[in-house]
């Protein structure tokens, strides 16, 4: 391997700022409290801060953050083919049937679906609607169909970390697939309103971990981890999008997906692991583990450790460069270390249960909880000092 440039060590993103409205109360006490209970206090006084710009939800994919499906089948020569529906096609207009459900407006639009929010009529619910665009219906069949056999794998998870999957249809004129609706933020909308706290970032880490496991205990793997991927619901709860591109663990190892069909390459190349573009067929769940590596990377330190403008030249960073390591002299030495273990290129590098992931994350909110407490009471001791002059 050719030697690569050194790279500028990446500085926090704002730790030395002051906690936000409604946090700065929340590690006084916090120590006692159970660990699920002390998790859940960060995510809502975030929603707090940031609910306001759901309204204004866009998505925009750049090289950066849409998701990439290769079917290997078309690759030519040494290069990888992007096969990307185009971005561009007809949207539902409001008040639209589809079948039972009605189209109420537009969530956002990815390289290969479109999201509205729609009412089940029946039932009379809010939902979420992916419908596949026309033209990757036209152009990839078989790829329509590996989506919905493997959307039909994660309606089987039940979890409160997990947007569930509750419908899906294909038919000749459309596919899609419905989920239940969240209110709320995206991360990476999250991240784009205001700096996301260490504490916050780690807590966030560990639900979306638990989401993760809960996928794992039926065999599934995400593919796709990534901010825009997790949600933060009005509630304050952590959600995982997009299930709907797991794969069964069982297809682990074999190169055929679950209908028999070659494993396609899936997942968003400033995020996706290096195994996931060399060998889709033997990744498992340590890709997503880099994955929620590379995020909770992004969140502390609010940049991404490879940046390219084309989605193959990231891929190829991913895999050859070693990411700058956030060394900043502020950059908490624990955080450090666990982010760069979760990206390891490595596969058996890395964490290699959930388990021990979740343990070392909790340990390093329980520390870096602590240091919060001690800096705020160091305050607060300056301030009484300086009265009594």
């Amino acid at each position: 391997m050719p030697d690569t440039p050194s790279e500028p060590a990446v500085a926090p993103r704002e730790w030395s700022s002051p906690l936000p409205a409604g946090l700065a109360g929340c590690f006084e006490s916090d120590r006692a409290k159970p660990a699920r209970e002390r998790r859940a206090m960060v995510a809502p006084s975030l929603v707090e801060d940031l609910f306001g710009i759901a309204a204004a939800r866009s998505e925009r994919p750049t090289a950066s953050d849409a998701t990439l499906v290769v079917d290997p089948s078309q690759q030519r020569g040494s290069g990888l083919q992007r096969a990307l529906a185009s971005p561009t096609g007809a949207t539902l207009g409001i008040g639209t049937m589809i079948d039972k459900y009605r189209i109420d407006g537009i969530l956002g639009s990815g390289g290969f679906a479109t999201v509205y929010r729609a009412k089940h009529m029946l039932l009379q619910i809010d939902v979420a609607v992916k419908l596949l665009k026309e033209s990757l219906l036209v152009q990839n069949p078989q790829l329509v169909q590996m989506l919905c056999e493997e959307a039909r794998f994660a309606a089987q998870i039940s979890h409160p970390n997990v947007v569930r999957v509750t419908d899906i249809t294909s038919t000749e004129r459309m596919t899609y697939i419905v989920m239940e609706y969240i209110e709320g933020v995206t991360l990476s909308e999250a991240m784009e309103a205001r700096p996301i706290s260490s504490r916050e970032a780690v807590s966030i880490a560990l639900d979306v971990c638990a989401g993760l496991a809960a996928g794992l205990a039926k065999g599934l793997i995400h593919r796709d981890i990534k901010p825009g991927n997790i949600m933060i619901a009005k509630d304050g709860r952590i959600r995982i999008l997009d299930f709907g591109l797991a794969k069964p663990m069982e297809a682990v190892g074999d190169r055929s997906g679950p209908s028999g069909k070659t494993s396609a390459i899936v997942g968003t190349p400033a995020y996706m692991a290096p195994e996931q573009a060399l060998r889709p067929d033997q990744a498992d769940f340590r890709a997503d583990i880099y994955s929620l590596g590379i995020s909770l990377y992004h969140m502390t330190t609010g940049d991404l450790p490879f940046k390219a403008a084309d989605p193959m030249s990231l891929i190829k960073m991913h895999i050859e460069r070693p990411p700058p390591p956030p060394t900043a002299h502020n950059y908490p030495k624990a955080l450090a270390k666990v982010v760069m273990r979760m990206i390891e290129k490595d596969p058996a590098r890395r964490p290699q249960s959930y388990d021990e992931l979740v343990a070392e994350l909790q340990q390093l909110l329980d520390d870096l909880s602590s240091t919060s407490s001690k800096s705020s009471m160091d305050i607060l001791g300056q301030f009484k000092n300086f009265f009594k002059k």
